[in-house]
């Protein structure tokens, strides 16, 4: 069985007995040593050829609970089932990937032990809501959970019909009941309705995390749609371990600057709810560093918000716009300038780097050689890197290497 939850058609229309009854899907903890262990003992294998290796160091996760977001498909939204008299039976389902019979056969699911414990409490109310009201049910086909150590949450209702009033007031009825979960810590959840080409918002579509990096907290706005950590926990034991292992030491030698250097960047971006026409913000470096790192795939600046500090300064490459903007007000909620975010492929970066090229997502940049770059941090697709983009690695001193995939 498979741990994620996957989207389905939606169709709705079989004839739901085809749905295999699983109230819960058990996890058996137990086996979490052992699964670790089979994969240190692969890590060890994959490295091997490069001789005697240092200690691994590693970081549990829990062993419940411990996914902060997943998509399920809804069933039982069926308009002609209810038309045929049938009490509404909304509920999530999952499609057991590992059988091998074809189509996956589906799984009930009303408790998701793989998801948060706030999770599961804004699964129960939805689910419950879906069935008393029309509104949120008909034409419902994927339900969205996306939450937060903080308590925040956002909740995405996905629909194949047109979104009007009439849901948008269900859709207010949904939220108060979700803001009285126990689980949110007093944060009201944020509600979206989708259906093809709209997007109706009941309030806004993101979430606020707060994540503890060697004993300082830091914000970190992560948007709908878009990427994040979902292992919140084990995210904040990525996030200590590699800025502990970036930070300066005599083998990459620290030397103070008299002034910090002030830049002009096209990603005046910094300022929150910037529209990322170029507008230029002052971009600084961090007095009393010298070594500059660049981050490829740098997402709403997960690491570079807790790194930035070991630098002077850092250049973040990202593609997709949502998390760019979200990057940049991460940097001005967590009170950092040394940060210059370029919106572009690191395909493209690197080949701008190789040819020394001028690039107007990289006015504000400067010169190529006033550069420090001698550290790089990069946390790829689950493909990997491209090519190019190993070619530009291996140019660097130290490499931090993030991989869902190794």
């Amino acid at each position: 069985m498979t741990e994620q939850a996957s989207t389905g058609d939606g169709n709705n229309t079989e004839d739901a007995s085809f749905t295999q009854a699983s109230p819960v899907l058990a996890i058996n903890e137990e086996e979490y040593e052992p699964q670790l262990a089979r994969k240190l003992e692969k890590l060890q294998a994959l490295f091997s050829s490069l001789g005697p290796l240092p200690a691994l160091e590693v970081f549990r996760s829990e062993r419940s609970h411990y996914r902060m977001r997943a998509e399920f498909t809804v069933w039982g939204t069926s308009v002609k089932t209810l038309a045929a008299g049938g009490d509404p039976d909304v509920h999530y389902v999952m499609y057991d990937s590992s059988s091998g019979i074809k189509p996956a056969p589906r799984i009930r699911i009303d408790q998701f032990p793989v998801g948060s414990r706030l999770m599961n409490e804004l699964m129960t109310v939805v689910r419950e809501e879906a069935n008393r009201a029309p509104a949120i049910r008909e034409r419902l086909f994927q339900v969205n959970f996306h939450t937060a150590l903080s308590g925040e949450s956002m909740v995405t209702l996905i629909y194949h019909k047109v979104l009007d009033d009439v849901w948008r007031e269900a859709g207010l009825l949904l939220r108060a009941r979700l803001a009285k979960v126990a689980g949110t810590n007093g944060h009201i959840p944020h509600v979206i309705g989708r259906s093809r080409k709209q997007r109706m918002e009941l309030d806004h579509a993101y979430i606020t995390e707060v994540l503890q990096v060697n004993g300082k907290s830091f914000t970190n706005r992560q948007v709908e749609g878009s990427f994040s950590q979902p292992n919140g926990g084990v995210c904040q034991h990525m996030l200590s371990w590699a800025q502990r292992v970036t930070t300066p030491t005599d083998s990459l030698p620290i030397q103070s600057l008299d002034t910090p250097q002030a830049l002009t960047s096209e990603a005046g971006a910094a300022v929150e709810g910037n529209t990322g026409d170029g507008t230029a913000v002052a971009v600084t470096t961090q007095p009393g560093l010298q070594h500059d790192m660049l981050e490829l795939y740098c997402g709403n600046g997960n690491f570079t918000i807790p790194l930035a500090s070991n630098f002077r300064r850092v250049v973040a490459t990202e593609m997709a716009k949502t998390s760019v903007d979200a990057a940049r007000h991460n940097m001005t909620a967590n009170g950092l300038s040394n940060i210059f975010v370029a919106r572009m492929s690191s395909e493209e970066f690197s080949e701008a780097w190789r040819t020394k090229a001028t690039k107007r997502r990289l006015q504000g940049l400067g010169d190529w050689d006033s550069l420090r770059l001698d550290t790089i941090l990069v946390d790829p697709p689950r493909s990997g890197l491209d090519a190019a983009t190993v070619k530009l690695v291996s140019a660097f001193d130290r490499v931090v290497y993030i991989s869902c995939n190794p």
